[in-house]
């Protein structure tokens, strides 16, 4: 997965289940290229919880009908007001 993969899902929905199967529905707000080497790709993804659900950190089970499904490390960001924003930021190794 690349930057400019999620870059045209913004404004999209995703899924995320929990360790119960319980289904929550992000919204991939924000897509944030972090910069390039020739080593290295480092970009974050914003994800908001119109719900407020709060979601402790860690790994979650993400699915999206583009994508299928895949693992990713979530970190609640911000306080929470009437949404909760998630952020899952990638450094990966081009080879």
């Amino acid at each position: 997965m690349h930057c400019s993969t999620f870059e045209t899902l913004k404004d999209k929905t995703f899924q995320v289940f929990t360790e119960g199967e319980e289904q929550l529905h992000l919204q991939l707000e924000q897509v944030d290229d972090l910069g390039q080497s020739q080593q290295l790709e480092q970009f974050s993804l914003i994800f908001r919880d119109p719900q407020g659900q709060s979601l402790p950190q860690g790994t979650y089970q993400i699915q999206h009908r583009q994508l299928g499904r895949f693992s990713l490390f979530l970190v609640p960001t911000g306080e929470p007001t009437t949404s909760m924003y998630y952020q899952a930021a990638f450094t990966r190794l081009l080879v």
